[in-house]
């Protein structure tokens, strides 16, 4: 579980899975070429799937009938011992075996390596990590489990637009290590944005180890995956964020199309007032004729007048896209079509002179 440690002066948000302390037993997975090569197999010849996604839930159910149904679906992930292991949670939320959890559960983990992954009753099987985003930006991950003949048990996706504040939820998963445990609040915070994702805010007990497990309303839907605490002390003090159902589906969808997570890069730097001050050499930007003292002034049709806005609604799209920028130039006005590419690595910069903050997108 990530952990946001809140001191008076400074926010510190630092990676958080659990990690058992020396000498604890843990159930990494075994190389197995056979296995992996098979389930490559098994991925190539599936059609196109897509989550079930209930969008006006009206029915509640009593808490036991929501744990019951929901927790053959809830599961733990662990991943080699080292830097960057551990054990979190995640949630089957396909029949095919996909299993949604946070990138930086995975971290130590590349694409195409095996994952343990552990069911409620114990059972340990492998699976293969089909992809995952950066962790602190788009920390969503998915694992493949091996086929079983009847499906898996799958827990349907409900869109955040329809969750009001105080709406009754629970976290589940495996905190600390335990086995499956269950935590129950509300939804304490809407839209709680970063550059990447929209989070939502409860006061459901969350610790590490909870770390891509679902919260679930009470009419057993998830409409979010439980992703970091904020804390003085780095346990729980009533304040989780998870990411929300729309942002993992439209994940989900990146991976179908593209086959990765990365985010979305246009290869400028900006200042708050959105005035482009550096192009990249080879950059999107660059080929697609943006120039300097641009102004952007919108991206997919809707206006931004924040970085905090043009970063959000940026990374809403994904690598190979086409997206219309609207630009001042001078006086005039331009709409520049611009195909982005995969996020490179580029360290912000500043300004001596001016004293301004340049930001790399």
């Amino acid at each position: 579980m990530r952990t946001m440690n809140l001191v008076i002066t400074s926010a510190i948000l630092g990676l958080s899975v659990y990690r058992p302390c020396a000498g604890a037993a843990q159930a990494v997975p075994s190389s197995d070429e056979a296995f992996s090569q098979s389930l490559q197999s098994f991925r190539a010849q599936q059609p196109a799937e897509y989550p079930v996604i209930i969008r006006h839930a009206q029915v509640k159910f009593s808490k036991e009938r929501v744990i019951q149904q929901a927790m053959p679906s809830v599961v733990q992930i662990v991943t080699p011992a080292g830097p960057g292991g551990g054990m979190g949670s995640g949630f089957i939320m396909l029949p095919s075996g996909i299993v949604a959890t946070n990138a930086h559960v995975v971290e130590n983990v590349q694409a195409g390596g095996s994952v343990a992954v552990v069911t409620p009753d114990g059972e340990s099987r492998q699976g293969i990590l089909l992809a995952k985003g950066t962790p602190m930006k788009k920390d969503i991950a998915f694992i493949q489990l091996p086929p079983v003949k009847r499906g898996w048990k799958a827990l349907p996706l409900q869109p955040s637009a329809n969750i009001v504040l105080g709406t009754e939820v629970m976290a589940m998963g495996y905190p600390l290590g335990l086995p499956f445990s269950v935590s129950r609040g509300i939804v304490s915070g809407l839209d709680r944005k970063n550059d990447y994702v929209t989070l939502l805010q409860t006061d459901a007990a969350v610790n590490p180890g909870n770390s891509g497990g679902p919260l679930m309303t009470l009419n057993g839907t998830v409409v979010a995956m439980d992703t970091e605490i904020l804390s003085r002390s780095g346990g729980s003090e009533g304040m989780a964020l998870g990411i929300i159902a729309e942002d993992i589906i439209q994940a989900w969808k990146q991976y179908l199309k593209i086959k990765n997570l990365d985010a979305p890069w246009l290869g400028v730097s900006i200042n708050p007032k959105l005035t482009v001050l550096q192009m990249y050499p080879g950059s999107p930007a660059k080929k697609a004729g943006l120039e300097l003292d641009d102004i952007i002034t919108g991206i997919g049709a809707a206006p931004v007048d924040s970085v905090e806005e043009f970063l959000h609604r940026l990374h809403a799209f994904m690598p190979g896209e086409t997206v219309t920028f609207s630009i001042l130039r001078g006086k005039t006005r331009r709409e520049i079509p611009v195909v982005l590419e995969s996020e490179q690595a580029v360290e912000p910069q500043t300004t001596a002179a001016a004293e301004t903050d340049r930001l790399p997108v």
